[in-house]
């Protein structure tokens, strides 16, 4: 059901061990919430676990298949466990200002807004991801370190404002929209050996990028 267990001011635990599917605004604004179990949960539906200021990991390892708006504005949230993720809605993981570490290794498919103001978030490693939405990531300050070889095909403003993220190797990249790399202050170094389309403003404001290789264009 939708709107299940939403404002409890006092609710510090929660184990349902057999649930396998979840609605929307489950598990919202649960100010005291500290600890989560859901060992044969599936499916989760539109904003999931938003805005709760103490759970700080979080393990949901036989999910494939969430909704938008999944996990934002949790400010103790550091870590998040998701083995079997395979696709994920718009605006993911957004506003966690604490989050350090992402382990999704099969996810292949995400909407718009995957990452954003997530400021201690320093490694994303996708080995799996085939395609990404619009605002794939953004302001994501400490990023140093980017992973995904399977990407290849990406939407609108792929990075936006991830100030000392240094290497871009997208080897499998073919097609990319509009405003690719923006504002990406501290690239050096790009290399995209098999894009063959990209939109409009491809490079902009990326005032460090010392080398790019781009042999298909």
């Amino acid at each position: 059901k939708d709107n299940f267990l939403f404002k409890n001011l006092y609710l510090e635990k929660i184990d349902m061990i057999n649930v396998n599917k979840i609605g929307d605004n489950f598990l919202s604004k649960n100010v005291k919430l500290k600890e989560t179990s859901f060992n044969k949960l599936l499916s989760i539906g539109n904003r999931f676990l938003s805005s709760n200021k103490i759970i700080d990991k979080l393990e949901l390892n036989n999910i494939m298949l969430v909704g938008d708006y999944f996990l934002c504005e949790n400010t103790g949230l550091t870590k998040i466990d998701m083995l079997n993720l395979e696709r994920v809605g718009n605006d993911f993981l957004e506003k966690n200002k604490n989050i350090c570490e992402i382990n999704i290794p099969n996810l292949e498919y995400v909407l718009d807004n995957f990452l954003r103001y997530n400021r201690c978030l320093k490694k994303v490693r996708l080995p799996k991801l085939i395609y990404a939405g619009s605002n794939f990531m953004a302001a994501n300050k400490i990023l140093t370190t980017l992973y995904l070889p399977k990407l290849s095909d990406v939407t609108n403003n792929f990075l936006y404002s991830n100030m000392i993220l240094n290497d871009i190797k997208l080897k499998k990249l073919v097609s990319v929209g509009d405003n690719f790399l923006y504002c990406n202050r501290e690239i050096k170094n790009m290399i995209l050996p098999l894009l063959r389309y990209v939109g409009n403003k491809f490079l902009y404001k990326n005032n460090s990028i010392e080398l790019l290789e781009l042999p298909e264009l």
